[in-house]
């Protein structure tokens, strides 16, 4: 999987999924490159990121939310994901999993969202989302 992949993935996610629309893929880093232990994407709607993607793989690094609390604690099959609603100003709502040795973590900015807020279902394909692209990052070979 490249970066290229991954990101166009993420905005396809947030098109299809969020109605956040018009949006394109970013990263930090080349978009070219294969990806081995770690990948970040903005997703942006102009000028303005809506959206962010961070992961790394770690065998070490087992808590996702980083010693922060307030996250709520909710599963997707057998695999835990933590959501934080950062609430106002900012509208950020965090959403951080742990799968394999992949620690990842999905930033919606909620303003930029269909009604401006993340609806019960939306949390839930975010969920679902950064649960299933988290275990296709686990089958990357370990380089």
């Amino acid at each position: 999987m490249t970066l290229a992949e991954l990101c166009s993935d993420i905005a396809q996610f947030f098109t299809a999924q969020l109605s956040a629309a018009p949006v394109a893929p970013g990263s930090l880093s080349s978009l070219d490159g294969a990806i081995n232990s770690a990948a970040n994407c903005l997703i942006a709607q102009g000028e303005t990121t809506v959206g962010e993607w961070s992961s790394h793989r770690d065998p070490t690094a087992t808590d996702p939310t980083e010693g922060e609390t307030g996250y709520q604690r909710r599963t997707v099959g057998a695999d835990p994901v933590w959501m934080l609603d950062r609430g106002s100003p900012t509208g950020i709502v965090e959403f951080v999993t742990r799968v394999g040795d992949w620690n990842a973590t999905l930033l919606v900015l909620e303003p930029a969202t269909r009604n401006g807020i993340l609806s019960n279902a939306d949390t839930d394909a975010a969920s679902r989302f950064l649960v299933e692209t988290t275990t296709k990052l686990t089958a990357l070979p370990n380089e």
